[in-house]
């Protein structure tokens, strides 16, 4: 079964069918007579949670992260790898240089590093 542009009433059905939680609870709250069609509600929806929606991380955010005083080098090197594992074609080399420029600059680790 395929869904025709058209057919407003099935696509608002099955739209609101696939609702739930916040969602479904911010579809409810609309006014009647708010929404004039089906692109009308798409265009809406997509407005009020375009801001959740996940940003592709660069290499620059790897810059910014730092090891914060007192933390612990396994738990740095766990939040940096989940944060690189986000960024699209890392180069190891550019990963290693940000991994370690966010180095509490102390400790025997960070001497054999620099």
């Amino acid at each position: 079964m395929s869904l025709e542009a058209g057919d407003d009433a099935l696509l608002w059905k099955v739209f609101l069918q696939s609702l739930g939680g916040q969602a479904l609870a911010w579809f409810q709250k609309l006014t009647s007579g708010s929404v004039s069609s089906f692109r009308n509600l798409c265009e809406l929806f997509i407005g009020h949670y375009i801001c959740h929606c996940k940003q592709k991380k660069d290499v620059a955010n790897l810059f910014e992260m730092r090891q914060a005083e007192g933390e612990r080098l396994k738990d740095y090197l766990m939040r940096f790898s989940t944060k690189m594992t986000q960024v699209d074609d890392c180069d190891p080399r550019t990963a290693a240089m940000a991994f370690r420029s966010g180095l509490v600059a102390t400790g025997n680790f960070y001497e054999s590093l620099v």
